[in-house]
């Protein structure tokens, strides 16, 4: 071992117990300044606490000691500065440990590289490309692989431990003496599957593992038709996880050939056709993907579902919780290979063994701190009691969630570019290797295959059986678990399970509507102090899903079953997640068009919803924003207080129609609150908006606004024509609406005329598209034909509401100017449309044809008052 600098805090004091040395070794690493280094001392340390003698001799009791021994060596390989001066000496260990023959040093070297492998590839460890280097630089040490093979033709071994010393020379506890030599025989084979599964993560060295280390898994398999151990038997209860793991590192290897057919054998079988060896060797890739999977589900079933990984009671519950936990960690792999959705869907004892596992995890009293490390060892180092609870609590219930996110997701929508992307990917595959084969089939049959088992219905069907068995409870289980990352899987899950609107109301009688609840109120949990402080990028992408799953249900479910007896306060909630969705800078598309309908419902509840649309602040700043002061929130924030009325607007001009759709109607919901009415109306309200300080200031601000509701009035859209007639209809009740759309442009024209149109035949529309109607992100309108329809009653009864709103109005303008006015709306022709109108109404032909139905009687009133104003300034009501 090399020499290093002055000794660190550790090798000077003499802590109690292992958690606090180690506790003492991390404080000094991160107190110092210099580049961190450790003694022999303080290695050994911490590789005994992380080999599995130390672990399984206390049952699981000591995993603060683990989770801390991870961050001395996550804050050791942290930075490319760090890993340079840390990784030779770590690697030398781990080379000098497997070149014995002592089975608690070589685990002691084995644990060690283990965990910088996980450390290397957990999403905390940083970018990927530091990533790999971290891990070139450890495997691919001079000698390391050769003394892993070595390792394994190894016959004979030793139990005698060297390392067992503490800091001062003295004896140490001596976890090897809890297990005879069969028993620590069998920790090796199980760390040894354990380190293999986690090389099967890293592309680079899957081809070492088919080909030295592949023979080794195969023995080691499972027998499909044996059932876990349950005896007390040390040896083989380790030995049945040994068996799981190698399954797990098979099932990685075979999902990984898929996509690298080399990985199958086939440039050692010989040929380039559908010949001979290769045929064998694709064929053996698609049945032994299968039968792994066969194996693995009976891990799943056989295993009781009371049985979590918090009951760490003994050493028997041990062993089947991180059986089961490595299981669901290779049907997370399997699930996602399409052939073999039917193969876990059909089987509904699978199913339910999977909820009943789902269910028996106990809900997090409290958040744990992020470790940054892997999902199997985020534990609470705060908490002497931290335990394997949290481990097995978070790893199962991610691979759980990721299980079933893969059976009941749909493929994503692709926007057009990324198709064109995606076919220019399929085309240089395909001309990189024509042989290529996915579960021992050609390229065209494995795209018909994959296109079966994704179709609508084929997602639907797995979704029904998923619902039948359980799911929708198993997912609100899942949600109270303490774990962002299994919250924003687990709100996927939702999503597809309420993709289709039959099946919603069932999701929300099973708890899927509280489970969305508790999962965004935790996503979007953004402390006060932090409030006008984060940009966007602290809302991830990934925590949409759920939102947009609740916008769904509040889309098509009444406010009464979603919301309870407490409608108003639910839906008031519910404003911040879905103008989040809106607002949101990598929000797709269809995201922010469910966000405004759902937010259209909301609106719809109660006025003080609307006004609390209408007043959202999101906190966060645009992406990339500076603040200019601390503290100063007027410029943290990205746009005052009407963050999500800006938002929609620029929805209001959007080419897709049914988005400008949902924007429209929502503009038209909020016309209920005072701030958005006066928005758009031109009224001043004093102190409502920075920008808006003078009376004069408010009616420039929303002649625009105006004139683009009064455009869509006659867009190719019945309901958008609708939408935009009815907020004007409420609008013209303020003479400020009505003296600035009578002088648009300095001529009142245009205003006739469109509300001509809201009263003449209707043009023949092609889209009768409900709220969930399929949405396709290219669409364009569709041209239409002029047709000969008679006036639909809607848009009749708020053009004639404009229309009377507007001549009261010009009645109360000066003599001369009213004169003018009402001339001016009769040589539009306004009179011959109201005159027509009546006559429609009232010919007795189209009504016995039943061409033409009598409208209601208000909205008759409504025409006959029309022409009564006309007639009373002087128009005479011919045609």
């Amino acid at each position: 071992m090399s020499s290093t600098p002055e000794p660190s805090k550790s090798s000077t004091t003499a802590p109690n117990d292992d958690a606090s040395r180690l506790t003492a070794i991390l404080q000094s690493l991160s107190s110092s300044s210099a580049q961190p280094t450790l003694l022999e001392k303080d290695i050994n340390l911490i590789t005994r606490v992380l080999s599995p003698l130390y672990l399984h001799g206390r049952n699981g009791k000591n995993d603060r000691s683990r989770a801390l021994a991870f961050l001395v060596l996550s804050r050791l390989t942290t930075t490319q500065t760090q890993a340079e001066g840390s990784i030779p000496l770590l690697s030398r260990y781990i080379l000098s440990h497997l070149q014995e023959t002592s089975i608690p040093r070589l685990l002691r070297g084995i644990s060690l590289l283990d965990a910088l492998i996980q450390l290397d590839t957990s999403p905390a460890a940083g970018a990927q490309e530091a990533g790999e280097s971290l891990t070139k630089k450890v495997l691919g040490a001079d000698g390391m692989l050769a003394s892993l093979i070595e390792v394994l033709d190894t016959q004979v071994f030793t139990v005698e431990d060297n390392d067992s010393e503490d800091d001062h020379g003295e004896p140490n506890e001596r976890d090897h003496e809890h297990y005879d030599v069969a028993q620590q025989r069998s920790l090796l084979d199980y760390s040894l599957a354990q380190l293999f599964s986690s090389i099967a993560n890293i592309p680079t060295y899957r081809s070492f593992l088919v080909s030295r280390v592949r023979p080794w898994l195969e023995t080691h398999l499972p027998s499909p038709s044996t059932t876990p151990n349950k005896s007390d038997d040390k040896s083989l209860q380790v030995e049945a996880q040994t068996n799981v793991l190698c399954a797990v590192t098979l099932t990685k290897l075979a999902k990984a050939a898929i996509v690298d057919p080399a990985l199958n054998g086939q440039d050692q079988e010989g040929g380039t056709g559908e010949t001979g060896g290769e045929k064998d060797a694709t064929a053996r890739a698609g049945s032994e993907l299968e039968q792994l999977t066969n194996m693995l589900k009976t891990v799943i079933i056989t295993s009781s579902p009371h049985k979590s990984p918090s009951t760490s009671s003994s050493s028997s519950t041990r062993s089947d919780v991180e059986s089961i936990t490595s299981a669901l960690e290779g049907l997370a792999y399997t699930s996602s290979q399409p052939e073999l959705k039917s193969v876990l869907v059909d089987d509904a004892q699978f199913l339910q063994a999977l909820v009943g596992i789902a269910k028996s995890l106990p809900a997090s009293s409290s958040r744990t701190k992020a470790s940054g490390l892997s999902a199997s060892y985020s534990v609470d180092i705060t908490s002497d009691n931290a335990s394997q609870a949290t481990n097995g609590n978070q790893a199962a219930a991610y691979g759980i969630a990721t299980i079933m996110y893969n059976l009941f997701a749909r493929r994503l929508v692709l926007s057009q570019e990324q198709k064109q992307l995606e076919a220019l990917k399929k085309m240089a595959n395909a001309g990189a290797t024509t042989a290529k084969k996915t579960m021992g089939q050609s390229v065209g049959s494995a795209n018909q295959a994959e296109e079966e088992a994704m179709s609508d219905d084929a997602v639907h069907a797995r979704v029904e059986k998923g619902i039948q068995n359980g799911v929708v409870e198993a997912v609100a289980a899942l949600a109270k678990i303490d774990s962002i990352k299994v919250k924003q899987v687990v709100g996927g899950v939702l999503l597809a399970l309420v993709h289709e609107r039959r099946d919603r109301l069932e999701v929300v009688k099973q708890g899927g509507y509280k489970a969305l609840r508790s999962i965004i109120s935790t996503l979007l949990d953004l402390p006060v102090a932090e409030q006008g402080k984060a940009d966007w990028s602290a809302m991830e992408k990934d925590s949409l899903s759920a939102i947009q799953a609740l916008a769904k249900l509040v889309i098509t479910t009444s406010p009464a079953q979603l919301f309870g007896t407490e409608t108003t306060t639910a839906a008031m909630d519910t404003v911040r997640p879905m103008a989040l969705l809106l607002l949101h800078p990598e929000s797709s598309l269809l995201q922010r068009f469910e966000a405004m309908m759902a937010l259209t419902n909301l609106a719809s509840v109660d006025p003080a919803v609307g006004q609390r649309i209408c007043m959202f602040k999101s906190g966060y700043r645009p992406k990339g924003a500076a603040l200019s002061g601390a503290g100063d929130s007027t410029t943290a924030t990205a746009s005052g207080n009407d963050e999500v009325l800006q938002a929609v607007e620029s929805q209001m001009l959007e080419d897709h129609k049914m988005v400008r759709r949902a924007a429209v109607e929502l503009v038209c919901n909020l016309m209920t609150s005072d701030e958005s009415f006066a928005r758009y109306s031109g009224d001043f309200i004093p102190n409502y908006h920075p920008s808006i300080a003078t009376a004069e200031q408010a009616r420039k601000a929303s002649t625009p606004r105006l004139h683009i509701l009064l455009a869509l009035t006659d867009v190719r859209d019945l309901p958008t024509r609708l939408a935009a007639s009815g907020a004007l209809a409420m609008l013209t009740q303020s003479e400020t609406a009505c003296g600035i759309l009578l002088s648009l442009g300095g001529d009142s024209t245009k205003v006739w005329e469109k509300i001509g149109g809201l009263l003449a035949p209707l043009k023949a529309e092609n889209d009768a598209a409900g709220a969930d109607a399929d949405f396709d992100e290219e669409e364009e309108d569709d041209i239409e034909e002029i047709s000969t329809l008679p006036p639909d009653h809607g848009l009749v009864h708020r053009g004639l509401t404009i229309t009377l709103n507007l001549l009261q109005f010009i009645q109360k303008l000066p003599p001369s100017e009213k004169a003018k006015a009402f001339k001016h709306a009769d040589a539009c022709g306004l009179t011959s449309h109201l005159i027509n109108l009546l006559a429609i109404w009232t010919d007795k032909n189209l009504l016995a044809a039943e061409k033409v139905s009598p409208p209601p009687r208000e909205v008759v009133d409504l025409g006959i008052e029309c022409l009564r104003v006309l007639k009373a300034n002087g128009i005479q009501l011919v045609v």
